[in-house]
């Protein structure tokens, strides 16, 4: 005798409008709860939890003044083959990027700051805090951490819009590489969550790790970015392989 439960009606309802909705371009209107109820022959509760579900899945997402709409999900590439700028990589997603500096302050490096940036007791750093912005949407925001003495003069280098990459680049003749990189969902911070626009604490991809210069070695910049949850798709890559394998459930019970 099976054990299964039948799957929700909502949930099936969201499979089915989110197949419909992958056919259509970012920024179409999405159908609203009353159109669903209506084409389903479903109550309105039915309907909204559908909507909701689909939310949460970024499918769709609810702007005030024009409704509901079709999602864009970014894809944001992280391994050995991409290059470490946010810049670069947004852009090789087909959406069009921008940063605008906040804030730009030289003080002197903190404990933990030292020790990842192979800093002395009294050497300093420069802390940049930029917004990042997706075809003009507030998309993410990011920390950068970077040791003064190997960067004089980045604050005026990078001015308000400038790509820290590509002044490490072609202005220092560095070669940026990661080292280390961590990624994990959590629940924005009040102040990330304000920064972006954002109600309540949504979930963003924190994206934290450490560029040396390639050729010397050298610590070049700690980063901190929060990223929308319902905006990017975060993708680490690391070796290679010759085919993606599907993944398949523990339990034969998952997979029907």
């Amino acid at each position: 005798m099976s054990t299964q439960r039948a799957e929700p009606l909502w949930l099936s309802l969201s499979d089915q409008v989110e197949s419909e909705l992958s056919r259509l371009p970012a920024g179409a209107p999405a159908p609203s709860e009353h159109e669903l109820a209506a084409r389903f022959g479903v109550n309105r509760l039915t309907a909204r939890a559908a909507m909701q579900e689909l939310e949460r899945r970024g499918v769709v997402r609810r702007y005030q003044g024009r409704g509901t709409v079709v999602a864009r999900k970014v894809e944001y590439r992280i391994g050995p083959d991409w290059i470490p700028s946010w810049t670069r990589t947004v852009a090789a997603a087909g959406v069009e990027p921008r940063t605008v500096t906040e804030d730009a302050a030289t003080r002197r490096a903190r404990n933990d700051e030292r020790a990842e940036l192979d800093l002395g007791g009294h050497d300093r750093v420069v802390q940049l805090d930029r917004l990042r912005l997706c075809d003009e949407e507030c998309a993410g925001y990011q920390t950068s951490v970077l040791p003064a003495a190997r960067v004089p003069g980045l604050r005026d280098v990078v001015g308000v819009g400038g790509s820290v990459y590509e002044v490490l680049t072609e202005h220092y003749g560095f070669a940026p590489g990661r080292v280390w990189t961590r990624v994990e969902q959590i629940s924005a911070p009040g102040w990330v969550a304000r920064r972006l626009g954002m109600r309540g604490r949504p979930a963003v991809v924190l994206v934290r790790g450490r560029l040396d210069c390639q050729r010397t070695g050298a610590p070049l910049e700690l980063t901190f970015a929060w990223l929308r949850a319902d905006m990017f798709d975060v993708i680490v890559e690391v070796g290679e392989w010759k085919r993606l394998p599907a993944p398949i459930p523990v339990r034969k019970a998952d997979a029907s």
